[in-house]
């Protein structure tokens, strides 16, 4: 059996303003985007698969909801124009995946055997995202009623630029196995809430003006926003899970803050750590100190 080697160049349209899409990412992410800088980790060709299968899925639930009344018949988002809103000083240009008819939709809950209908009034943004069927904290998460934060914050703002109070989320996973319905609901001025998840879009905004304002003046952004790396000495190791102790035991996770993740996913990964000046994994002198450390973590009571 062999893999083939393949090749893939995204094409990539010049980013001229922030979107909603932006919700969540980091500031160096957004800021090389509106640079124009080429990512230093673009997608692999097999990634891509992975991303088209989504679309091709969220199409489907577009059709399916066509069919079933929610979304009006005739909505194509390719024939929608930009919507372009300022706030805090900048554009923020979108496109809804869909705006829905006043209709109505039967529900089931998702933990009790309960049945519902919930109202849809004419216009109100609908979000439509797919989940990888592997990801199973992810589905989890939806679940218990806990969906993306930044995926409320994108849809939170296509409700503040509609002006309307109410927002729907649709999420399915790529098998088809799992599927939820979220409605989200404006709690006041900015803030808005979707399942168990509040956010807070005029935060957001003035963050997106800031990185704005850097960029307008060629000032370079935070690149230290999240970290990949913590130096081992700086760690409380006894907030740290036996099973991720054992990993970096191993060299097979570096601890960082919480929101590391976003950094191993970002298109711009290698200069981000040279920035940080960090390199993957550990060397041998941070294992030996891991170990010291860690010495007996299995015997440890949280």
């Amino acid at each position: 059996m062999s893999k083939p080697i393949l090749h893939y160049k995204e094409t990539r349209r010049p980013k001229t303003a922030c979107s909603p899409s932006d919700s969540g990412k980091l500031e160096a992410d957004i800021w090389l985007s509106l640079k124009g800088v080429e990512p230093t980790n673009p997608m692999d060709w097999n990634d891509t698969l992975r991303l088209e299968a989504g679309k091709a899925i969220e199409l489907q639930m577009i059709k399916v909801l066509k069919e079933n009344g929610i979304i009006d018949e005739n909505y194509n988002q390719d024939e929608i124009p930009t919507t372009e809103i300022e706030r805090e000083g900048i554009k923020i240009r979108m496109k809804f995946d869909a705006q829905c008819k006043k209709s109505t939709l039967k529900v089931e809950d998702t933990l009790m055997p309960n049945s519902g209908v919930i109202e849809i009034n004419e216009g109100e943004p609908l979000e439509i995202k797919s989940v990888n069927n592997k990801n199973s904290f992810d589905i989890q998460d939806y679940i218990e009623g806990k969906p993306r934060e930044n995926y409320i914050m994108q849809l939170a703002m296509y409700c503040d630029a509609l002006g309307k109070d109410r927002g729907h989320l649709f999420v399915s996973t790529i098998d088809g196995l799992h599927f939820f319905w979220f409605e989200l609901n404006k709690v006041r001025e900015g803030v808005y809430q979707c399942g168990n998840v509040e956010v807070d879009i005029t935060k957001e905004y003035k963050r997106f003006a800031e990185i704005w304002r850097k960029f307008q003046a060629n000032e370079e952004p935070d690149w230290f926003e999240e970290k990949y790396k913590i130096p081992v000495e700086q760690i409380d190791w006894t907030k740290i899970s036996k099973s991720k102790i054992s990993e970096a035991r191993n060299n097979k996770r570096v601890i960082g803050s919480e929101g590391q993740y976003k950094i191993l996913y970002s298109d711009y990964c290698d200069m981000i750590l040279e920035k940080q000046g960090a390199k993957r994994g550990y060397n041998q002198e941070e294992i030996a100190k891991i170990l010291a450390i860690t010495d007996g973590y299995t015997k440890w009571v949280y």
